[in-house]
């Protein structure tokens, strides 16, 4: 009895003593209300009386009242020091009607607690924060939570954070460890660590979900063993080398399994592969790039397959494969960049250029759908396309042809990626060397990359990545 006891005393004691603390902390201060009024904005506050002794922190913000306005500032403060909640809002030209711009909660300047921004009344995030750290933030679509961060360190520059994606039905949830990088005036977030991808459906009316895909990512790069759970308990093992597929194979109870291996979609009901397996490896037909057709009495969409490779023992009878590609090039040099390419990327990264012997360049990149919640169809064109990937010397202007592409699906096919997923992909050059220094990468024509939309007059840019550097 004594070792069950004396436990529960102590976390007694402790509870009792962290309240007290805690009962202090809140009455150590004291606030006011205070009314906002500026040509932008309207709101109230509450602010501290007796903030007196409060020394400001150099890596802290502070927010702090002054002249009938909110201010804010790294490392000082000038006015009354906020403390306790904080509402911001557009007045509808003084209608009465309120269009929140902000909502929160501040200890003697810090963000503490929950912090809610707003776009045009409706809610765009919910940042929670501990004494001016930001611990987690939830990403809204509409009403809808699609993306969720938790930050788990607290270095700006370089971040440990754990993200989710929930996609629009709430059919696919993706989670997965990484960090944050700074990126121009915004965020770049990079999967490292473990990954796991999770499905829904509907059984017995209940929503029930499992586990579809698990493994590692580094910097972006899928690495060791990735596991996919098919249907029926068949397991699709693929290792991994930056990034780089060299091997697959399939079991079911951890043994060689032979059959067929279904990829079913629950997002959009449908299947989106059929493998053929012998003895573990891909053996005859494997189907995908589903599409549907709506039958014209039922209504209803029916799907066939417009994409089919053969394989015998593992081995495609296509030219597909970039691990096998790799083998018949010698490598000369390499240069890494691991970064996220500008806004006209759109979820694009640049991840390395490799260039080989027969002056050729294979250039590694990653597409993240960071922004289609309802899942995406990506493909690009075949190489030599006038509208597919070239490579451009921004200095000579000089244009290079796309000669193979490996890992993404090209025009007829297509491959769902639902929101959040990700897929590494590599295009060869023809002639493009390590002599050509300033480089972009574009899907179109490379030299006139820009037009204007002819609604709104805003200007429109070709999908690339744009401006590197490699020396």
């Amino acid at each position: 009895m004594k070792k069950i006891n004396i436990p529960i005393i102590l976390l007694t004691l402790c509870v009792t003593v962290f309240s007290s603390i805690t009962n202090h902390l809140l009455a150590q201060y004291q606030s006011k209300k205070v009314t906002i009024k500026t040509e932008d904005y309207k709101g109230e506050a509450e602010v501290c009386t007796n903030c007196t002794d409060v020394k400001a922190e150099v890596s802290k913000t502070y927010r702090w009242f002054l002249n009938g306005d909110v201010k804010e500032s790294k490392g000082s403060f000038k006015g009354e020091l906020l403390h306790g909640k904080l509402e911001l809002y557009n007045d509808d030209e003084g209608k009465g009607n309120k269009e929140l711009i902000f909502s929160g909660n501040y200890s003697a300047g810090l963000k503490d607690g929950k912090n809610n921004n707003y776009v045009f009344g409706n809610l765009e995030t919910t940042e929670t924060y501990e004494k001016g750290a930001i611990k987690s933030a939830d990403f809204y679509d509409s009403v809808h939570v699609d993306r969720r961060i938790e930050y788990l360190s607290s270095d700006a520059a370089f971040r440990k954070i754990k993200i989710s994606y929930f996609n629009k039905t709430n059919t696919t949830r993706i989670e997965a460890e990484g960090y944050q990088t700074a990126n121009a005036n915004t965020y770049s977030n990079f999967f490292n660590g473990k990954y796991k991808k999770f499905c829904s459906s509907k059984k017995d009316g209940k929503s029930v979900e499992r586990l579809k895909e698990e493994g590692n990512y580094t910097k972006n790069r899928r690495s060791g063993d990735f596991k996919i759970y098919y249907e029926n308990g068949v397991v699709g093992i693929s290792t991994y080398e930056k990034g780089i597929k060299i091997s697959e194979k399939f079991t079911k109870d951890d043994k060689p399994y032979t059959g067929i291996a279904e990829d079913y979609n629950p997002t959009q009901l449908r299947m989106d592969e059929k493998i053929e397996i012998k003895n573990g490896l891909r053996d005859g037909k494997t189907e995908s790039s589903p599409e549907g057709i709506r039958n014209k009495e039922t209504k209803k969409l029916v799907y066939t397959f417009k994409k089919t490779v053969m394989y015998k023992a593992g081995i495609s009878e296509g030219k597909d494969n970039l691990n096998d590609f790799l083998k018949t090039q010698k490598i000369t040099s390499e240069v890494e960049f691991c970064k996220q390419c500008d806004d006209r990327g759109n979820g694009l990264f640049i991840d390395r250029i490799q260039y080989t012997a027969d002056n050729n360049a294979i250039v590694y990149l990653q597409f993240h759908n960071i922004e289609l919640v309802s899942g995406s169809n990506v493909y690009t064109p075949p190489p030599g396309d006038k509208e597919g990937f070239k490579a451009i010397d921004n200095k000579t202007k000089k244009v290079f042809a796309a000669k193979n592409i490996f890992g993404i699906e090209v025009d007829p096919y297509k491959d769902n990626l639902e929101y959040g997923e990700m897929i590494f992909f590599a295009i060869v050059f023809e002639g493009m060397t390590a002599d050509h220094t300033n480089i972009s990468f574009i899907e179109g024509d490379a030299e006139n990359p820009y037009s204007t939309d002819p609604k709104t007059g805003t200007q429109i840019s070709s999908w690339g990545c744009y401006d590197l550097t490699t020396k």
